[in-house]
């Protein structure tokens, strides 16, 4: 039986993947992502490749600032494989982190050392992603998403740290469709443009309620378009990286034009693999949440995690 256009009769394909609040999780996951690469690109001179390397290498870094628990080194070729970017990018980006005074080479590989989490940028980029964190769990709850029992009483930086780097990590893994070429950049791209077009409901209990799964997919009046320009000012990439993927993605179906902006295929989002996906993306989301309880973050009353505040929202005008 096929789902009704407005999106609320039941799922069409019964091959396709279901789980509940599937939709709302991954719209609070691209708002998520969007924000953090943005915080990347803006300190990254619009490199996202760069800034998620780094991120990567600050993954094995020693967070609480403690000396307990910092990792060794890694090699260029395992940090290649677990970012899945060739050998010799990683290494020219591994370099250029080097040159720019944020990571440091030795004989097992490149690191982050201590004194480098405490440079004023990196302490802005720490506090930034650590917020984003702590208001997407904030905005899940208040539409309604289901959360898990606080356990514990209070929780490090640390561990916020730790699962927003994770989560970042985890939806570029297992959250968005085969590629046959890995692309960062396209997936950016991609992610922030599904964050703008669901602008009008990811915030709004009662609309994100009603297309929260996979079988209620959200009809188009309600679904805002983004144009390039728009998209480039709201994450601080170049406009021609921008552009560029944009068209690559209308050629391959997974964008459709709409007036002067862009939306997501509706015909591409309703196909068995991207419910797949998106169920993906909820299971992190879910096992990211639960790991925050267990080690004590304040489900109940999110706001006093903050680390500096509320970060700003990106507007997509």
């Amino acid at each position: 039986m096929k789902h009704a256009r407005d999106g609320t009769g039941p799922a069409e394909d019964p091959h396709t993947p279901h789980r509940p609040y599937a939709r709302i999780a991954v719209r609070g996951v691209a708002e998520f992502v969007t924000h953090f690469c943005a915080a990347l690109t803006r300190r990254f001179e619009g490199d996202i490749d760069l800034g998620l390397i780094f991120v990567h290498l600050l993954r094995r870094a020693d967070l609480s600032g403690t000396g307990a628990g910092a990792m060794a080194p890694t090699s260029i070729s395992a940090l290649a494989r677990s970012a899945g970017r060739p050998f010799e990018t990683v290494r020219r980006l591994c370099k250029k982190l080097v040159a720019m005074g944020l990571a440091e080479q030795s004989s097992a590989g490149p690191f982050i050392p201590a004194h480098v989490l405490d440079q004023p940028m990196v302490q802005e980029l720490r506090q930034e992603y650590h917020d984003n964190l702590v208001k997407t769990v904030s905005d899940l709850a208040r539409v309604g998403y289901p959360m898990p029992e606080a356990r514990g009483d209070g929780i490090s930086g640390e561990a916020i740290e730790r699962a927003a780097i994770d989560l970042l990590l985890h939806a570029f893994e297992f959250g968005l469709p085969a590629q046959p070429t890995p692309n960062w950049q396209r997936a950016f791209v991609y992610i922030a443009v599904m964050a703008a077009n669901a602008r009008r409901y990811t915030f709004d209990p009662e609309l994100s309620g009603r297309y929260k799964d996979a079988a209620t997919p959200p009809p188009d009046h309600l679904r805002t378009p983004v144009g390039a320009s728009a998209l480039a000012r709201a994450t601080a990439a170049p406009y021609s990286t921008v552009r560029r993927n944009l068209q690559s993605m209308i050629a391959d179906g997974i964008l459709v034009r709409a007036g002067h902006g862009y939306l997501i295929s509706m015909e591409w989002m309703q196909r068995p693999e991207l419910a797949a996906a998106g169920a993906a993306v909820a299971a992190q989301l879910d096992r990211a949440i639960r790991g925050l309880a267990q080690a004590g973050f304040p489900i109940s009353a999110p706001e006093t995690a903050y680390w500096r505040g509320p970060p700003r929202m990106i507007a997509f005008t």
